[in-house]
């Protein structure tokens, strides 16, 4: 969505350059080229971007921690309950 808004902010430079010099009118033609390329590799990039971030995803998730020991004996006293 963001790119096609992106293209879509170029309508005002067109509209601009309606009767303009042609200094205007080439530079709304530039803001629209220059606007549709950046889209063009915006898109292209695309895919590698959605592979990127669903290795960091991967890569933040947590780990699976190792359960904690048992307690060393089963009499239940204040020493062996900091193991529980």
């Amino acid at each position: 969505m963001v790119i096609g808004a992106n293209i879509g902010t170029t309508v005002t430079a067109i509209l601009g350059a309606i009767g303009a010099t042609p200094d205007a009118k080439r530079a709304a033609a530039a803001h629209v080229l220059f606007n549709v390329i950046t889209a063009l590799v915006a898109l292209a990039l695309l895919p590698w971007l959605v592979a990127l971030l669903e290795q960091l995803r991967i890569a933040a998730r947590p780990r699976e921690r190792s359960p904690r020991p048992s307690s060393p004996c089963s009499t239940p006293c204040s020493i062996c309950s900091a193991w529980r």
